[in-house]
């Protein structure tokens, strides 16, 4: 409930999903700090994208087993995480092979949700764009 979108993020999601032919499209995180106000407290919260532009510089397919190395820790850049990632997924797709979220799951769902529709065939494409604002909090679950 304390995430938000940049301007525009929705549209990028989908027209590059359409131009791409695919079947889900994320792009990066912008974490944000949670109380991570900058120098002096009044500033804005510190914010970083989650995946580097190093690791990402360019728009690039993510298949099952790319997914999965994605959730590895990294020793460089700890809060890489895929399973975190916020796509949007191709309705006919997700009609086609049947798949819905577990609603028995009560940890890392999106996840096993991300994980079966690759495995069931989805094109995903990544993006580096950090669109999505990922609040990060001391409290957090996750």
């Amino acid at each position: 409930a304390d995430d938000a979108y940049e301007p525009g993020r929705l549209e990028t999601l989908v027209n590059f999903a359409r131009v791409a032919d695919a079947d889900m499209v994320a792009d990066n995180l912008l974490l944000e700090e949670a109380g991570g106000e900058g120098a002096g407290g009044g500033g804005r919260p510190v914010t970083q994208p989650m995946i580097p532009t190093a690791l990402l510089p360019g728009p690039q397919v993510v298949d099952a087993a790319r997914f999965l190395e994605g959730n590895l820790p990294v020793r460089d850049h700890p809060r890489v995480s895929y399973g975190f990632l916020k796509p949007v997924f191709r309705r006919s797709f997700l009609a086609r092979h049947g798949l819905r979220y577990d609603e028995g799951a009560r940890f890392a769902e999106d996840f096993l949700f991300y994980t079966a529709a690759l495995l069931a065939g989805a094109r995903f494409w990544l993006l580096p764009q950090a669109l999505y604002r990922y609040r990060v909090r001391g409290d957090s679950l996750t």
